[in-house]
């Protein structure tokens, strides 16, 4: 006898009713425990809420690609940083906003200039493609408000999301794939 009273055998526990449920218990128990291992998504907000280091950090920590649907994007440092991976190897993708791209400010002619790889989109009829989100190395999103500016960092109020949950990165890939198979390639700004 154990020390609850159960009887036991050569091999362990006899198999009742009580084992039965305290083994679905611990089944249970486990289940949760690798549940919760999944990351806590970060989640930042701004002005001055980190978010452009945030983003520098992940461009930096990337291995493979980087694919990145964005509204307005004229913050040079993330820019650079984008430059950077290429360099290193990582496989680089952007769709922008047809119009924003244009803009005084936009990083995309630069990045076009430098040989990324970028397709122009625009929404149904006069709209916009307002997206705001990247997929590092296939696994990490990030996503939000924040447009890749100077003022979304210092200025706006924006917020940044950061997940690593599979079937939300995979409906946003399949989601960028349309984007950027479906809008023309662009070799120059008209």
């Amino acid at each position: 006898m154990n020390v609850q009273g159960l009887p036991l055998t050569g091999s362990g526990m006899k198999n009742t009713p009580l084992v039965r449920r305290l083994a679905c218990l611990v089944v249970a128990f486990l289940i949760l425990q690798a549940v919760s291992a999944l990351a806590e998504p970060d989640v930042y907000f701004s002005p001055n809420g980190g978010i452009r280091d945030r983003l520098l950090r992940a461009i930096n920590h990337t291995k493979a690609t980087i694919d990145l649907a964005i509204f307005d994007f004229t913050s040079g440092e993330l820019a650079g940083a984008l430059l950077a991976a290429r360099e290193r190897g990582v496989a680089i993708r952007i769709v922008a906003d047809a119009r924003q791209a244009q803009g005084k400010h936009s990083e995309i002619p630069f990045l076009l200039e430098k040989g990324m790889k970028v397709r122009l989109a625009r929404g149904n009829g006069r709209g916009i493609m307002h997206h705001k989100f990247a997929i590092f190395d296939g696994r990490l999103l990030v996503t939000g408000s924040y447009n890749w500016t100077d003022s979304a960092e210092r200025l706006n109020r924006e917020n940044l999301i950061i997940l690593d949950e599979p079937a939300i990165v995979q409906r946003y890939q399949v989601s960028f794939e349309g984007l950027f198979n479906g809008s023309g390639a662009v070799s120059r700004l008209p």
